[in-house]
């Protein structure tokens, strides 16, 4: 077990920026979580807690801003993590490729 004097760079960096968290507040379907895990992660299955803070770490500021803007939007792509596409309708993130 790790006590917060002994977290790694990357530790203290996913938790500086879960404190921004702009996927807080948005639905993730079971679909969504599922892909995410399957393409981003390459585990089977990840828990949705985890799956938000993944993201939350992977995404820079523009995207953060992008998603901001859009997450509300009718049916929209948006770019995330450099390489990928977020697919997100009425504050529901449905699927990633």
């Amino acid at each position: 077990m790790k006590f917060n004097h002994e977290l790694s760079q990357k530790d203290l960096k996913m938790v500086e920026k879960s404190k921004n968290n702009v996927i807080q507040g948005t639905i993730l379907t079971k679909h969504f979580i599922v892909r995410y895990s399957e393409r981003i992660l390459g585990n089977n299955h990840m828990a949705k807690n985890k799956v938000m803070e993944d993201m939350n770490y992977k995404m820079n500021e523009r995207e953060k801003k992008i998603f901001q803007i859009f997450k509300h939007s009718n049916s929209v792509k948006i770019p995330f993590n450099g390489k990928n596409q977020l697919i997100i309708k009425d504050n529901q993130l449905i699927t990633v490729y």
